[in-house]
């Protein structure tokens, strides 16, 4: 499984937990993350790739430090580490 794969896995679980506004955010960055990896596999510009998964995880981050519920807060700090990895590993990235 790779870094993309866990950060989604991560937000899944997030999401299940949430509700109203922040699972629908949860959701729709999820979805992002999957277009991108798509993306990526189909080898429609990396460089676009890396951008959007650097915002991705900006704005995860930021929504992170708004979260009360401690279990959903963790699962998306994760989804945040993984995605910061991904993008070190990445040759367009950090």
């Amino acid at each position: 499984m790779d870094h993309l794969e866990r950060a989604r896995a991560d937000l899944r679980r997030a999401s299940e937990q949430a509700s109203g506004p922040v699972q629908t955010q949860l959701d729709s960055l999820q979805n992002g993350i999957g277009a991108e990896d798509e993306r990526e596999t189909a080898a429609d510009g990396p460089d676009s790739t890396v951008d959007r998964i650097a915002e991705v995880a900006e704005k995860l981050d930021a929504l992170s430090e708004e979260l009360e519920n401690a279990e959903t807060r963790a699962a998306v700090e994760s989804a945040v580490d993984h995605l910061r990895e991904y993008l070190k590993a990445h040759p367009h990235g950090e």
